[in-house]
């Protein structure tokens, strides 16, 4: 799959050197004696290629997500965990080492061409390579560039909500539950294929950051406004639907370190590259130092891992107490340590003798509210081992029979329905509860289903 992804993306690398390829190629002359040709070309370089890259790896994790199930992997968390690992590879050998490679080649393509037997020697071709190399900064300038505002202002917009808001629920959304349902869905994101795009970019600055300094001034660029998107959408309408643990980040930690060792790598190679008057080496001792410096770099991630690795997954027991003994002296730490819990008000408490499948009806389903727990430490104790212990049943053994749910209307045609359904049948429950008809005929909540439990939100 990355060498089929190769060609397209290599193309889009080429792209951006339009500008060598005109001056190498005699047939191409013509447009840069052209004044508005060439501006068309300098804008086409400029923003065609990193759009047309940003097309190319929209389906990509999509299509890892249907191999990760394919290959076996039915877990949420450990489907997120598959792509974020094979989507960073994908996205650091194509999006970094393609299109460098092939920016290169282009830039390059003229002085290989008169150069033909110069070139056999390692010598001249890493030359040019240092020379040449940083050509291809530009498109990352405007890669970066373009995905900082891109993905900022997508964050910031929810176009997908928006058209879920305005135009699918008035085409399809008919039943009160089918209303409630699309304004109280949390808004999940897929951090397995999020992550992958920020460590590249992170990868990316550090490698250029010796090649072509310029990069720092757009890495922070995109950094900042891609920090101030996801803070505020973390903070406004981010939830999740499942858990991954917090394993992500100290993988995503991992992979940046990838960065780190080409970085390393490549000033290595500049120190023994610069030479003097006299094509002597003169940063040999630097090259060395760095030589030292990559490999404390991989004892010290090393260390981290052998260190840390048991704690990305399980935590220590002693961190469930509410004293912790710390530099010799007690410490009380229950405010820190204590999961944090949610009143769930008006819901009774779930007695031990009975079924969790049971209708649990409060008094407040007048009020709409979008503080449900939804992962399993927000519920009381008491409550999570019954949940727990109900969460390896068949779906089967533990659904509720739903209750119908109808709006009320100014000509209780509701209450006439609700009595007709009690008298035809005593098993079958409806409510008009929490919903009414406007006077244009339009389906109005205010209040939660009848059946709905405070726990649906849960992820086990």
């Amino acid at each position: 799959m990355i060498s089929l992804w190769s060609l397209p993306v290599a193309w889009t690398g080429a792209l951006s050197q339009v500008d060598q390829l005109i001056q190498g190629n005699d047939l191409l002359s013509f447009i840069g004696r052209t004044e508005v040709l060439r501006h068309v070309m300098s804008a086409v370089a400029g923003l065609l290629p990193t759009t047309a890259l940003t097309v190319l790896l929209i389906l990509l994790p999509l299509f890892l997500e249907y191999l990760a199930d394919f290959k076996g992997v039915k877990a949420y968390s450990l489907r997120q965990e598959f792509v974020q690992t094979f989507y960073f590879a994908f996205l650091f050998i194509q999006v970094f080492l393609v299109v460098s490679i092939a920016s290169f080649f282009t830039a390059s393509i003229k002085e290989l061409a008169t150069n033909v037997r110069g070139v056999q020697q390692a010598s001249v071709v890493v030359n040019i390579l240092a020379q040449n190399l940083p050509k291809a900064s530009n498109y990352f300038f405007s890669y970066m560039v373009l995905q900082s505002f891109s993905t900022s202002a997508a964050t910031l917009l929810q176009v997908g909500s928006l058209i879920s808001h305005y135009i699918v629920a008035p085409m399809f959304d008919v039943s009160p539950r089918d209303k409630w349902f699309r304004k109280m869905k949390p808004h999940s994101v897929k951090w397995g294929s999020v992550f992958p795009v920020y460590t590249n970019f992170a990868c990316i600055a550090l490698i250029y950051c010796i090649i072509s300094p310029l990069i720092s001034v757009f890495a922070i660029l995109t950094f900042g406004l891609i920090w101030l998107a996801q803070r505020y959408a973390i903070l406004n309408f981010y939830g999740s639907d499942h858990d991954t643990g917090g394993v992500l980040y100290p993988r995503a930690l991992n992979q940046t370190f990838t960065g780190l060792y080409v970085m390393e790598l490549c000033l290595i190679g500049l120190f023994f590259m610069a030479k003097d008057e006299k094509a002597n080496a003169v940063c040999s001792a630097h090259a060395i130092i760095m030589a030292i410096a990559l490999v404390a770099t991989v004892l010290f991630q090393a260390f981290l891992n052998w260190r840390f690795a048991p704690l990305f997954r399980f935590l220590p027991v002693d961190l469930g107490n509410d004293e912790m003994t710390m530099t010799g002296q007690k410490k009380q730490v229950k405010d820190d340590l204590q999961l944090p819990q949610m009143r769930l008000e008006g819901v009774p408490k779930i007695d031990e003798k009975k079924e969790v499948s049971e209708h649990t009806r409060t008094d407040t389903t007048n009020r709409l509210s979008t503080e449900f727990p939804t992962m399993l430490k927000e519920v009381p104790k008491y409550q999570r081992e019954i949940l727990v212990d109900e969460a390896f049943k068949h779906y089967a053994l533990t659904v509720r029979q739903p209750i119908i749910w109808i709006p009320r209307d100014g000509l209780h045609v509701s209450e006439d329905e609700i009595d007709q359904c009690k008298q035809i049948s005593d098993s079958i429950d409806m409510s008009n509860d929490g919903a009414y008809l406007d006077d244009h005929g339009r389906v109005v909540c205010h209040g939660k289903p009848p059946d709905f439990s405070e726990f649906a939100y849960v992820k086990l």
